[in-house]
């Protein structure tokens, strides 16, 4: 399926998505808030990768609850 979508708009088949991403993204950063104090124990066992792991890990939930709640101010908007 292909839109022509300028910049500033918002496919309207994934609206739906939002708030599943925005719950995602939550949980994501919740789990890792649960994790943290493994981290010293994880880099002494795997090394710093360990801390670039989840630095990409914090940035695809920040980015997945970004993604959420752009579409849903999007969809207010449009209402």
């Amino acid at each position: 399926m292909s839109h022509d979508l300028h910049p500033g708009q918002r496919d309207p088949d994934l609206v739906p998505l939002a708030p599943v991403a925005l719950v995602l993204g939550v949980v994501m950063v919740v789990t890792a808030l649960a994790v943290v104090v493994e981290i010293p124990r994880l880099t002494s066992d795997y090394g710093i990768m360990v801390v670039a792991a989840g630095v990409l890990y914090l940035v695809g939930a920040g980015s997945l609850m970004h993604w959420g709640i752009d579409q849903l101010r999007n969809r207010s908007d449009q209402a």
